[in-house]
């Protein structure tokens, strides 16, 4: 169809405006398109694209005239109502830009709002948001017009209640304004508007999951809009000379136990991961098919009701009332699936012991009813070690106040396995070089200036020890979890490399259907990956992206094999780096 004529006017002029001349008009339009040079620029069209014309002409004047267009910048964030991946509440944002005078849906990014577990409590009041609503009519994918403007999240450890503004308020009536018309392409300066926004009244916060679906989408856009993958975009813009990257491996959740579970045993799960010197996509199979194994064997044993699983994690929760049931079940997976623990696979258990310690008897209860002191549980730990050899770490194994006890388990096993801090490590006073000489806590906010490190985020403290204080001075591996922002995560990982030889990753619980959890493991290099079982759509979402890296990684012929583990509590020296070979 051709495209529809302007209707002539002798008047020339718009309602209201005074009427011209044939000759003004014409003198105004050669005045307009000169001033914006329109003539040179299609002079210029034709002159390039005449000598070697291009099977789509109109294709290839349109990406001519597209990059003399002015640079995208954002029109609107859209948050919508989505699920999480343990059916609570998620929220998910679209970005849109304006693109060549259009405004397009650029990217779009979803999180868990439940996080952690702590509970939402409806509150009283429902205001209508003002302002930054929903301009072009679109409804959330699950529809409540009378959702409350403000929730109330409470830990359960905790009796303070902290105030945060709805997440889909927050997103439309402060974070959308914040970052109208500016450029996603510049991340840090994105999550510096997003993190300083304080709704108008000063007592509420914005929630959490505002800030992270926010930041994910601009991350996501970004990528997009310079046309190449998010981790090469994250490397580039903290990392710029990235030329390499490692594949992070994934450690994930195969027996439940502890609270989650139905046996005595505490400790919170027992995890798989492959070890280096296999191709991604092995370590992806031998993780599903050991996953499959063990559920084949608990249903053999106590029939299809012991398949039962952990909605968040997605892991088996039989009864375990001492560790090696557990690994007796997954040394059984393995071996049925033609795989050896200690060869292609290891096992990580997930302690928690932060969970079952009691400050006031300065003891564990490993078992519902079994009291072990901090020396008992660490001979566990050996025992454990010397009669299953796949097993090469705990993650938090002792509790965060527990220094005399954590000194002591590195002294012991910090060169047999890996001791990795995750809940715990909020509380560790590692041994810092700041001028005041104080010991700061690793789950303070980092990758700050030393004057603006002094206040504490949130769930960390900030404390000073006594000279003669023992402090952790270094771990092996310490678990980093998705922080409000993309470059905080990234700070705090950059943090974190200063304390310990390994990263990991962890994904929040009841994870989403969220890729960028794994292009920010590529981006920041973290050696592991950790997630929920290895099969449902979130964890299937984030392995399949990374199957898709890996593939791209190796094609273009940027990817860094993987070094053998390395089990130390002390900085690697030259010789030790040097003495683990590649192993893919």
């Amino acid at each position: 169809q051709e495209p529809p004529k302007m209707a002539a006017s002798s008047a020339g002029g718009r309602r209201g405006e005074p009427e011209l001349s044939s000759r003004a008009l014409k003198e105004k339009a050669v005045a307009f398109y000169s001033q914006h040079d329109v003539a040179k620029s299609l002079e210029r069209l034709l002159n390039e694209m005449f000598p070697s014309p291009p099977p789509d002409i109109y294709g290839y004047m349109s990406e001519y005239f597209h990059s003399l267009s002015k640079e995208p910048v954002i029109s609107d964030l859209i948050p919508h109502e989505v699920l999480d991946g343990g059916g609570g509440r998620g929220i998910e944002v679209e970005l849109y830009c304006i693109i060549n005078g259009v405004e397009k849906p650029i990217s779009s990014a979803s999180v868990p709002v439940e996080l952690y577990h702590e509970p939402i409590q409806t509150p009283v009041s429902s205001p209508k948001g003002k302002g930054g609503g929903i301009p072009r009519g679109k409804a959330s994918k699950i529809n409540h017009p009378e959702k409350d403007s403000e929730i109330n999240l409470q830990s359960s450890e905790s009796s303070l209640t902290a105030r945060y503004l709805d997440p889909l308020t927050g997103i439309r009536e402060h974070v959308a304004l914040a970052v109208k018309g500016l450029s996603p392409k510049n991340q840090k300066e994105m999550d510096e508007i997003i993190i300083g926004l304080s709704p108008d009244d000063g007592e509420l916060k914005l929630h959490v999951a505002s800030l992270q679906a926010a930041s994910y989408s601009i991350a996501q856009a970004a990528a997009t809009l310079l046309k190449e993958p998010l981790y090469r975009h994250l490397a580039k813009t903290y990392s710029p000379g990235t030329h390499k990257f490692p594949m992070p491996i994934p450690v994930v959740s195969i027996i439940t136990s502890g609270r989650a579970g139905v046996g005595k045993l505490r400790f919170r799960e027992f995890c798989l991961t492959p070890l280096p010197g296999i191709a991604f996509s092995e370590q992806v199979r031998a993780l599903v098919s050991v996953h499959r194994e063990v559920g084949k064997a608990l249903a053999a044993k106590s029939g299809p009701s012991a398949l039962c699983i952990q909605p968040s994690t997605g892991g088996y929760c039989p009864v375990v009332d001492k560790p090696e049931l557990a690994l007796d079940l997954l040394q059984e997976g393995a071996v049925a699936a033609g795989l050896q623990l200690n060869n292609e696979l290891a096992v990580i258990i997930d302690a928690g012991a932060d969970r079952f310690y009691d400050p006031e008897k300065r003891k564990y209860e490993v078992v519902a009813g079994q009291w072990k002191s901090s020396d008992d549980l660490i001979s566990l730990y050996s025992d454990l070690l010397s009669s299953y050899p796949g097993l090469i770490g705990y993650v938090d194994p002792l509790h965060h106040q527990d220094i005399d006890g954590w000194l002591h388990l590195q002294e012991r096993l910090g060169s047999k396995c890996m001791l990795i801090a995750d809940n715990t490590l909020e509380g560790l006073q590692i041994e810092s070089k700041s001028e005041e000489g104080a010991d700061v806590d690793v789950g303070t906010e980092v990758g700050k200036g030393e004057d603006e490190a002094k206040e504490p985020s949130s769930g960390a403290q900030v404390e000073k020890s006594a000279a003669d204080e023992p402090g952790i001075s270094y771990l092996s591996c310490s678990s980093l979890p998705m922080a409000p922002t993309i470059s905080e995560t990234v700070q705090r990982a950059t943090h974190l490399r200063g304390h310990s030889h390994y990263l990991m990753l962890a994904a929040p619980p009841n994870l989403t259907v969220n890729t960028v959890l794994a292009d920010l493991a590529v981006a920041v290099q973290a050696r592991f990956l950790r997630m929920g079982a290895p099969v449902g759509l979130t964890s299937s979402a984030v392995i399949s992206r990374l199957l898709y890296i890996s593939e791209e990684l190796v094609s273009m012929k940027i990817h860094e094999p993987t070094k053998a583990h390395l089990f130390t509590c002390t900085p690697a020296t030259e010789e030790q780096s040097s003495s683990a070979e590649n192993t893919d």
